[in-house]
């Protein structure tokens, strides 16, 4: 390999090795017990009754 190349390669492997992972948003405890219904003022135990999927306390619909 001449320098050039390495040098590419160098900080080819930087860049790749420093992007961000696409990982889930891990869930804490509060957020368990806002989708399960507690809470002031939380809709999602009437969602719940009916069927429909709950919300984070963002306002966003939760997806598994």
């Amino acid at each position: 390999m001449t320098r050039k190349s390495l040098w590419l390669f160098s900080i080819l492997l930087i860049t790749l090795t420093g992007c961000p992972s696409k990982e889930k948003k891990k869930d804490t405890y509060m957020d368990q017990l806002w989708r399960e219904g507690y809470g002031f003022n939380n809709p999602n135990a009437d969602r719940r009754k009916e069927g429909l999927a709950p919300v984070d306390m963002d306002g966003s619909v939760h997806r598994k």
